[in-house]
């Protein structure tokens, strides 16, 4: 399976709450360092961003839809007015 874009809500330090530090985080944190060398974007989940996710095809099918991520890490994004 092919992963052309990585998001991860703690990304690119890990260190909230607290750094974490056993096999599994290990094993994660050396897949995501690889990440780019087979082409996939890792970025940081971006809080209230309305473009970050979205549909990559058909996307005037779906005009209104914009998923978008409220909350994580306890930053909350501001309601659209």
């Amino acid at each position: 399976m092919t992963i052309r874009r990585l998001i991860d809500r703690g990304f690119p330090s890990y260190d909230y709450p607290a750094i974490r530090r056993d096999a599994t985080m290990d094993n994660y944190r050396a897949f995501e360092a690889s990440a780019p060398q087979r082409g996939t974007r890792v970025e940081a989940f971006a809080v209230g961003n309305a473009r970050q996710l979205g549909l990559e095809r058909d996307r005037p099918v779906y005009p209104r839809l914009r998923p978008t991520q409220p909350d994580g890490y306890g930053e909350v994004m501001e309601r659209p007015r």
